[in-house]
């Protein structure tokens, strides 16, 4: 966990100001400015010691490291949603002793093909940079919904967005 690096928990989205113990408790903590200033339970001062500063004056939480997500990139969290999964996760459908194909099992055979996608929805996710690579183009993509996520510079939504040459419709905040 680094200083200035975006976390989550939940759906709660914050920038870590302080990493390191607290007097009075045991171990490592995280101090988390949140981005929703209710979120929060303080300025980053405990006990009178104050250990990051705050843009609001509750915004700050103490939290542990394994209590929180970190981010990732925008081709793990696209497979993760879209092609990765077991096949025998899919519920058989019957009717009488004919198997049935369901319009659902059709559209999610064609997400597989992360190339082919009209629109990414990783609403609420945990995108934070572009892949390494830029071999990787949603050449058919024209939307792209990235609400919630945790892009905290510019320059890595930049590098998100050369892999989308057809983008007409970008949902971006929190």
């Amino acid at each position: 966990m680094k200083i200035e690096e975006f976390v989550k928990l939940g759906r709660a989205v914050g920038e870590v100001r302080y990493v390191g113990p607290v007097e009075g408790y045991e171990g490592e903590w995280i101090g988390v400015d949140w981005l929703s200033g209710g979120r929060g339970k303080h300025d980053g001062t405990v006990k009178g010691v104050r250990y990051f500063k705050t843009r609001l004056p509750t915004s700050g939480s103490l939290v542990r490291a394994q209590n929180v997500e970190t981010g990732t990139d925008l081709l793990s969290e696209t497979l993760a949603k879209y092609v990765i999964g077991d096949e025998s996760d899919k519920p058989t459908y019957k009717i009488g002793v004919k198997s049935v194909e369901t319009f659902c099992d059709s559209a999610a055979s064609k997400q597989k093909h992360i190339e082919l996608l009209y629109a990414v929805v990783l609403d609420y996710g945990r995108v934070c940079r572009a892949p390494n690579t830029s071999t990787v183009v949603f050449k058919n993509c024209r939307e792209l919904n990235l609400y919630g996520n945790m892009l905290s510079k510019w320059s890595n939504l930049l590098n998100i967005l050369v892999l989308f040459p057809a983008l007409r419709l970008l949902n971006l905040g929190y």
